[in-house]
């Protein structure tokens, strides 16, 4: 879909200009739409698409989500949770909150 594209442009776009990922916060929120909208029709693998590619964002700017933290683990753990998805979904949403877990410092 095109919401998927616009979210891998700018993840790859972040991956490059630091700078950005500041600004790129206030986005974090449609992100995760795009991934709910997915799975509410039926696209898991658009979904699990989505999620890889916020596991690249919070591997290379943990911070970003850092604002939505919470409802970053809720939703996540929410879709990790129902057992009617497959397991790729659930494990990409598993994977975030790991990843989210190992850049905090101690």
């Amino acid at each position: 879909t095109i919401r998927l594209a616009s979210l891998e442009g700018s993840i790859q776009f972040l991956l490059v200009c630091k700078e950005f990922r500041e600004s790129f916060k206030k986005s974090i929120p449609n992100a995760f739409e795009i991934v709910t909208a997915c799975l509410n029709n039926g696209q898991e693998d658009l979904a699990t698409n989505a999620l890889e590619l916020l596991i690249q964002l919070v591997e290379i700017a943990p911070d970003t989500l850092e604002p939505f933290l919470d409802a970053v683990l809720d939703i996540c753990l929410k879709i990790a949770s129902q057992t009617s998805l497959d397991d790729p979904v659930r494990h990409s949403c598993l994977e975030i909150v790991i990843t989210l877990g190992e850049s905090k410092p101690s």
